[in-house]
């Protein structure tokens, strides 16, 4: 590698696996109690060799290593507080420098395991959810398994962890992509070296296997193979995880330059000498242009074609597909047009004869004395005409606002604006009042008040019409 070439038998390595390779998930039911091989029964030992590998991290850019290894360790830090108890396990610790909560928390599914070590050399671990903070102290929420559905500490309170001064946590990245269909037949992960590794050549399978309760199962991530004692009498389990695209995966390529290990060119040929194409036919052939809308227009666009008609086409079957209909000189004929004048007819849908809207405000007989309101809502509006048949001892006044902050128009801030529209201070008889320079258009609420003090025997009715 110091001359800086590159050959077969050294070729140029890649800073990870992404920038040489693809990848997939693979996903396969394997019989962990097959008869002849494997006891159905709690306590067995399985040992699989898996379809495909490496097995890479869920993140797919390095090869998955046990979480407690020393590659995985992002952070160590005094204890401060601890709880064992089952619904809260957490621990706290102190950081006046880094925010521990953004970099830790998550709220589905795991990212890291924290590790908590006694002055004794007892440990406690699980994973980590929640983190909150308060005067640089934070408190992690821990959880026994990464899909953070309950608050205990994988170990509980079972384990002879004490915690005292000199306690230390380790915060580890969790990042194997190896994830089970059941729950409950291998729980615990622990570290497994492969025979192959020279710092291990005393670390045997029966060595291992024999070290491991139930529940306990290893990985040898670069040769895929999974080692594991079984809690239940389960005799299968998926397996899902991570590797290298496989034969006839996504990294197949395939040379379009060449057909049948022959050269060919571009073009259109006669059929002897032209590749042949086998189009699938449960599968939609999608055709597009070739310029994209708001592009600059260019080249030869795929052109749409309708029927010419000289009359009306029968009409179909709802929820039918019809044809696009032309004029005999290939004009689109849209809804509306009149084959019979060979033009548009266009109706008008809200005429202008339609733009008002008429009320009956008040019809009162012998009313009480007493003041009297009635409303007009001008939103939209630009005139109003009044009507007012007054018979008694009555006082009728108009008046306004523009108050339209969303208060009832019953508790707005109204001013007297007869003087203002009609030159009159008030009216006392019947009348028509007038709003032909669309004077009430400005407001919100017009409203009209009556104040009757003829004993009883007051009557009054009031009509209103607005225009838009």
């Amino acid at each position: 590698m110091g001359s800086g070439l590159f050959t077969p038998q050294s070729p140029q390595f890649v800073q990870d696996v992404r920038q040489g390779s693809s990848f997939e998930s693979v996903t396969e039911t394997v019989n962990i109690a097959a008869t002849g091989y494997v006891k159905d029964a709690a306590g067995s030992t399985v040992v699989v060799d898996l379809t495909q590998g490496p097995i890479l991290e869920k993140y797919g850019s390095k090869i998955g290593s046990f979480w407690g290894s020393p590659q995985n360790l992002m952070y160590t830090q005094k204890v401060q507080a601890v709880s064992e108890t089952d619904g809260a396990a957490s621990f706290g610790a102190y950081d006046a420098t880094t925010d521990l909560e953004k970099i830790f928390e998550s709220s589905t599914s795991a990212r890291y395991i924290a590790k908590l070590t006694d002055g004794a050399g007892n440990t406690l671990y699980g994973w980590i959810g929640g983190v909150a903070v308060a005067s640089n102290v934070y408190t992690f929420s821990i959880y026994s398994e990464v899909g953070l559905s309950t608050q205990n500490w994988f170990q509980g309170g079972a384990t002879t962890y004490s915690h005292s001064y000199g306690s230390t946590v380790q915060i580890f990245r969790y990042a194997s992509s190896l994830v089970f269909g059941s729950t409950n037949t291998f729980t615990e992960e622990i570290p497994y070296h492969s025979p192959s590794d020279p710092s291990k050549e005393a670390e045997t399978e029966f060595r291992f296997l024999a070290s491991l309760t139930n529940g306990q199962y290893g990985i040898d991530y670069k040769n895929n193979r999974f080692l594991g004692r079984k809690a239940n009498t389960d005799d299968t389990e998926v397996f899902t995880y991570r590797s290298f695209a496989g034969p006839g995966g996504t990294a197949d390529s395939v040379n379009v330059a060449q057909w049948g290990g022959t050269a060919t060119t571009l073009g259109q040929k006669a059929a002897a000498s032209s590749v042949p194409v086998v189009l699938a036919n449960d599968v939609d052939v999608e055709v597009v242009g070739n310029v994209a809308h708001d592009a600059v227009d260019s080249g030869n666009p795929v052109k749409m074609g309708g029927r010419a008609r000289s009359s009306q086409i029968a009409a179909v079957a709802e929820n039918d597909r019809s044809d696009l209909i032309t004029t005999l000189n290939g004009e689109l004929i849209t809804a509306g047009y009149s084959y019979a004048n060979q033009n548009n007819r266009v109706g008008e849908t809200d005429p202008i004869s339609t733009h008002h809207v008429e009320a009956s405000l008040a019809t009162v007989t012998n009313g009480a004395n007493g003041t009297y309101y009635y409303y007009v809502d001008m939103d939209g509006y630009s005139n109003m005409g009044t009507q007012l048949v007054l018979t008694g001892t009555l006082v009728v006044t108009v008046e306004a606002t523009v108050q339209d902050d969303g208060t009832a128009q019953a508790s707005c801030t109204y001013v007297d604006v007869t003087t203002d529209a009609y030159g009159v201070a008030s009216f006392a008889a019947s009348a028509m009042l007038n709003d032909s320079l669309g004077f009430f258009g400005q407001f919100k609420y017009v409203r009209i008040k009556v104040v009757a003090s003829g004993g009883g025997t007051d009557d009054w009715t009031i009509y209103s019409k607005r225009k838009y």
